[in-house]
C-alpha cells in the first residue's frame, strides 16, 4: 500500500501543475463555496481541493457541507452533475 501511496505522488510531482480552478458563481453560494463546488466537480480529491484553494481539511469540509445543503445534493457525483447541467462545468 505505501509502495502504491509513493508512486502516486511520485506521478502527481511529474505531472504539469494544474491551473488553479476557476469558479463561475453559482447562485447562493458564497465565492469560497463556489470554488469548492468547482473543485469538487472536476474530481479534485479533499487533499488536492485543500492544496489548491489554500484551505485546511476542516474548512473545506465545512464548505462542502454547506454547498450541499445550499444546492439539495448528497454527494460529489450530485454537485458535479448540478454544474454540468447549469453549463458551469
Amino acid at each position: 500500500m505505501a509502495l502504491l501511496q509513493a508512486g502516486g505522488a511520485l506521478i502527481a510531482q511529474l505531472l504539469p501543475a494544474r491551473a488553479p480552478v476557476a469558479a463561475p458563481r453559482i447562485a447562493g453560494l458564497t465565492t469560497r463555496e463556489s470554488e469548492v463546488a468547482a473543485a469538487v466537480a472536476c474530481g479534485l480529491t479533499d487533499r488536492q481541493a485543500c492544496r489548491e484553494l489554500g484551505i485546511s481539511m476542516g474548512t473545506l469540509r465545512t464548505h462542502l457541507s454547506r454547498v450541499f445543503a445550499k444546492l439539495q445534493v448528497r454527494s460529489r457525483t450530485g454537485v458535479a452533475t448540478l454544474l454540468a447541467s447549469e453549463g458551469r462545468h
